[in-house]
């Protein structure tokens, strides 16, 4: 009887330990191995959202940038058709109650090799000196590329010192007798395409 107890027991042990062997280990191995890869599986779900949220971000930025290229494309003109920038002129001048007038329109290099272009325009401007004061101001901060090279004002036939005005300097302000005033400005805008 002992025998048969011990053979049980003996049997019972050899089918646990084979349970554990086959069944339990396996298990667990499964087990550690579906964890990991479930780690695995994160690290790349978290990774593909970062270079999602960076995609993202490139395209903004991307969009941005466009836009900000699109504005500063805007900001030359059409040398072969500068109504866009006329018409600034003119609106710029209503705005600022002078009257105005184009005098002359040149196209003009930089140097030979260069391949920056501008339009030159000399315009006549007639009104108090707030007025061109304002035209220039607006003009300076307006969407165009703009360089103010000369300004000459008169006033009653009577020629004024040319100055290169700083709209803010107030000194400019004193020089001038009021009443109505004719200025001569002469400026060049960026181009965005050579003559033909």
């Amino acid at each position: 009887m002992q025998s048969k107890i011990i053979g049980a027991a003996a049997g019972w042990i050899i089918a646990i330990s084979l349970l554990i062997i086959f069944l339990i280990i396996p298990a667990c191995l499964d087990i550690v191995n579906a964890r990991s890869k479930l780690q695995e599986q994160n690290s790349l779900i978290a990774a593909n959202k970062a270079r999602a949220d960076q995609i993202t971000r490139f395209k903004q930025y991307l969009n941005n940038s466009e836009a900000a290229l699109a504005e500063l494309n805007n900001s030359y003109v059409n040398a072969k058709n500068p109504t866009a920038f006329i018409t600034f002129l003119n609106q710029t001048a209503a705005v600022s109650n002078a009257s105005m007038k184009i005098l002359s329109t040149a196209f003009k290099e930089q140097n030979n090799n260069s391949e920056q272009s501008f339009l030159e325009f000399q315009i006549k401007l007639s009104g108090d000196f707030a007025a061109i004061a304002r035209f220039i101001k607006i003009i300076e901060s307006g969407i165009y590329l703009v360089n103010i090279t000369n300004v000459s004002m008169t006033s009653a036939n009577e020629i004024l010192p040319s100055a290169s005005l700083n709209v803010g300097n107030s000194s400019n302000l004193d020089l001038l007798p009021p009443g109505e005033i004719s200025a001569l400005i002469t400026l060049m805008v960026g181009t965005n395409n050579e003559k033909k």
